[in-house]
């Protein structure tokens, strides 16, 4: 397959200058550089990438600044990929396309495996570049260090049953257990996971809203919404450096899940052990937005449409097509109360027919109308 072609395809797909070398290190062409324009690769940086490529695996260049190279060798070729901006942080990336690091990667070696005929993966990509026998020795050492430590001063971690409780109450949705777990008095301390104080305390909560998102799937919480509600909480200790607001934030989101399974256990009569069901909701929330057909969702679950509704009636107390309509009015709710679009672009957005198509749903499960309901409960109004 041509080289030049296959380059061409990489420039098309990540937008990124590629280099063409021979086996001795002299480069043959550009694609993606305009002739009389200065190519942007520092010379020191392309040694070192020309240096260590070998065929073993691409090697990866990421500076301070989230700007990203690449090289690959083939059998006659070396190949010199970038530069990609892959998080914009600095004035450098600003006129360069942000290309998350997998996407990048991907295109890497997809080169590298077809002129290789290797199967390399993403991860061992990273791990081949990035983990080396240096790093593994530092990372033992600290943890004797800590063995050390614990032993000798007799501080040891927060017991793990503790946590298991915590966990299983909101797997259950018991509010009252959860609160009676996170009250418990324990000997021991949470881990140090960063040496700035605030960025361990966030790094501990990280880890139990987490946890906890978990749990409420095991509880019946849909992956998608629990995972997008982890997301936001996580996001919100992003904003704050006080230790109280961190700790408070983390409880919140851990009586949040727990309330969400309640609801989902004791408000709708169900038994979340109907795998059948749990997938057709998940497929719901995923197209929340769309147009969904009950006879697409039971052709993606290898069913048919009947027996699928019969099923779903039987277990929820409700019609697919009314859960659908509930879910969109409740996702809708969200956009009333924080952001002022018009209910025609509600309704456009979420497929309903028309802007009164979608007045007539959300009174016919709220018992108001949209305008009502922002009125009372818009942001604009606290």
């Amino acid at each position: 397959m041509n080289i030049e072609y296959i380059c061409s395809h990489i420039l098309k797909m990540i937008q990124s200058p590629v280099r063409i070398y021979n086996s001795n290190n002299i480069l043959e062409k550009t694609i993606g550089i305009y002739e009389g324009c200065k190519d942007s690769i520092d010379i020191r940086l392309q040694n070192f990438l020309l240096m260590n490529a070998n065929k073993d695996y691409p090697i990866l260049s990421i500076d301070r600044d989230n700007i990203v190279y690449s090289s690959i060798v083939l059998s006659d070729k070396k190949i010199i990929v970038g530069p990609n901006c892959i998080n914009s942080i600095s004035n450098d990336s600003k006129n360069m396309l942000e290309i998350p690091l997998d996407i990048f990667c991907e295109e890497i070696l997809f080169i590298h495996n077809l002129y290789n005929n290797t199967e390399i993966s993403y991860d061992e990509m990273l791990i081949n570049n990035f983990i080396n026998e240096e790093l593994l020795h530092k990372i033992n050492k600290e943890i004797t260090d800590t063995y050390i430590n614990t032993y000798s001063n007799n501080v040891f971690h927060n017991p793990y049953d503790r946590e298991l409780r915590i966990l299983e109450s909101i797997r259950n949705g018991d509010l009252n257990s959860l609160k009676q777990s996170l009250d418990e008095k324990f000997i021991g301390q949470y881990g140090v996971m960063a040496k700035d104080k605030i960025r361990s305390y966030k790094n501990v909560a990280i880890c139990h809203i987490c946890l906890s998102s978990r749990a409420a799937i095991d509880g019946g919480i849909s992956s998608e919404v629990s995972f997008s509600i982890c997301d936001n909480f996580v996001r919100k200790l992003e904003d704050t450096n006080k230790i109280e607001h961190i700790q408070s934030i983390e409880r919140e989101a851990q009586f949040y899940f727990a309330q969400m399974v309640y609801n989902e256990k004791n408000n709708e009569h169900i038994d979340n052990k109907n795998y059948l069901i749990n997938q057709c909701k998940e497929i719901i929330i995923k197209n929340i937005n769309k147009k969904i057909v009950v006879k697409d969702i039971a052709k993606k679950l290898y069913t048919n449409s009947e027996y699928l509704s019969r099923v779903f009636s039987k277990q929820e107390g409700i019609t697919i097509k009314d859960y659908i309509q509930r879910e969109k009015i409740t996702f809708s709710k969200n956009m009333l109360i924080y952001y002022e679009y018009s209910f025609g672009e509600i309704a456009q957005y979420f497929s309903f027919y028309s802007q009164s198509h979608y007045i007539k749903i959300f009174k016919k499960w709220t018992g108001t109308t949209p305008k009502k309901f922002r009125d009372e409960y818009g942001i604009k109004n606290k």
